[in-house]
């Protein structure tokens, strides 16, 4: 970005902008205000950073801060890029680093409205050390946008899209980047009062492989919970913190939670989207993914009545607390003293195994006049180990719910099945008959039904993860004749479930 005679004289003469000054953007112009005395160096260096935020930096509402290719750092003692008036303002850069105590980007309001920030970079942005970014206000959250064509890491103090008044709604945080999204501090899009109505805000990270090792927060005060939404094109893991779409008080319901993953989820930490245990109604939480580990409670009951907990694989596996620690409870349950219908779980491979560990509890339970609710389990073979439970029992007058296991090839059941006051248990196979262990229990109406209409496993058209397959079908997992060494061409899979090359040029 080498600026031509006549204009590096330019700038010369005008002089550059003490710290405190305001940036207007408008192409470089904006970096002077930003990179304080180094502008120099960065024109006659041909534009190369980084450039440093030095001082308190303030940016007029609407601003957009063109930095070309430099690398911008927020790293001076007390460096800040601050909008001060209500708006929105933008930063674009090479590359974006936050790092050191009290070392942030903040958009402030003096009335509602729309406000808040964008970064956008061609590499990285990397947060860390305390370095803070926040569009928090009184009167509502602003927003917060990352968009990387790098990787993000998120390990400072915290990213907040706060409202911190009585009744100010929260507002978003979205998250996009071309890499790896890693994060070890919390994200916040929260009413921080208990006083009020304030819905929850929207949460949003989008990535190659998602690491989420801190607290992801989208709660609402006698409102609705917000919406939380991760989405990976390979692995989603949740290492440390809670992910939590709930209503923290009074009439609110449950909010969404979605994440879906290309590869592998699997995750240690609860996962909440709780309707207030008053008035509120449970919330959603979906997970799709290539195979599904979750070895912490997920929760979306309510006060009047359930919410819906959906798990779904492709080709893998799916395991609820198979590795040792507490209880790993899927809860769809009325979770008050109110009458109220259990909601709805589904767990379903589609080309794997499911096994729920002794330690688990599959719950959607009514109470009082409601009914039980609808839990659904589906899988190549299905593991119940002792100790387990899989419920959709009625209140003291309801009616039962539903309870049913559908299994290709195995059941192999040795925990308690349960749909009460009239509720129907149905274990559905297509060859073999249940293996019902010792502690097989079943509460209501059980039937067992033979179903040779179920495909087997092999000849689905899904490739299980786990299998003697090679492919299936349509499903050549990905594979094609050059990455099997046989040329170019169309690969094909023959009734053996074996690659076929024959329409490969090297075959």
């Amino acid at each position: 970005m080498r600026a031509p005679a006549g204009r590096l004289a330019a700038l010369l003469l005008v002089g550059l902008v003490p710290a405190g000054a305001r940036a207007t953007g408008g192409g470089p112009t904006g970096c002077i205000h930003i990179c304080e005395d180094r502008w120099e160096a960065h024109v006659l260096g041909g534009g190369s950073g980084p450039c440093v935020v030095e001082g308190h930096v303030e940016v007029i509402a609407g601003s957009v801060i063109d930095c070309d290719t430099l690398d911008v750092e927020v790293s001076a003692a007390n460096s800040s890029l601050t909008g001060e008036e209500d708006g929105a303002f933008r930063l674009r850069a090479n590359s974006l680093t936050v790092t050191g105590s009290g070392r942030e980007i903040t958009a402030t309001c003096t009335a509602a409205g729309a406000f808040g920030f964008e970064i956008d970079v061609v590499e990285d942005i990397t947060v860390s050390s305390s370095g803070r970014l926040s569009a928090t206000c009184s009167y509502a959250g602003g927003h917060i946008g990352l968009r990387a064509g790098g990787a993000v890491t998120l390990s400072g103090d915290k990213t907040e899209a706060n409202g911190d008044g009585i009744g100010a709604d929260a507002g978003s945080v979205a998250i996009r980047a071309g890499g790896d999204v890693t994060t070890s501090s919390a994200i916040e899009a929260l009413n921080t009062k208990t006083l009020g109505w304030a819905h929850g805000g929207e949460i949003e990270i989008r990535g190659d492989d998602l690491s989420i090792g801190g607290n992801l927060t989208a709660t609402g005060t006698n409102e609705s919970g917000g919406s939380i939404t991760l989405e990976a094109g390979g692995t989603v893991s949740i290492t440390a913190g809670t992910v939590s779409a709930s209503s923290s008080q009074g009439d609110g319901d449950g909010g969404d939670i979605e994440i879906e993953a290309g590869g592998a989820f699997s995750s240690s930490q609860q996962i909440k989207a709780l309707g207030h245990n008053s008035n509120g109604r449970g919330g959603t939480v979906t997970i799709a993914a290539e195979s599904i580990a979750q070895d912490a409670a997920i929760t979306a009951s309510g006060g009047v009545g359930g919410g819906d907990i959906t798990l779904e694989s492709r080709g893998g596996p799916i395991a609820i607390g198979t590795t040792a620690g507490s209880a790993f409870d899927l809860d769809v349950t009325r979770s008050s003293n109110n009458p109220g219908d259990g909601g709805t779980i589904s767990v379903v491979s589609q080309g794997g195994d499911v096994t729920i560990d002794g330690l688990a509890d599959l719950d959607a339970s009514g109470a009082g006049s409601g009914a039980g609710g609808v839990v659904e389990v589906e899988g190549v073979e299905i593991t119940t180990d002792q100790g387990s439970g899989i419920r959709a029992n009625a209140g003291t007058s309801g009616d039962g719910g539903e309870v049913t296991l559908r299994g290709r090839e195995v059941l192999d059941l040795d925990g308690a099945l349960s749909a009460n006051n009239g509720g129907l248990v149905s274990l559905i196979y297509r060859e073999t008959t249940p293996t019902k262990g010792t502690n097989y229990s079943c509460t209501g109406t059980c039937e067992d039904l033979d179903a040779p209409d179920l495909p087997e496993h092999c000849g689905d058209g899904i490739l299980r993860a786990a299998s003697s397959e090679e492919c299936d079908g349509l499903d050549l997992g990905g594979e094609t004749c050059t990455s099997q060494s046989q040329g170019t061409g169309d690969l094909a899979c023959d009734s053996a479930f074996e690659f076929d090359y024959a329409g490969c040029s090297g075959s």
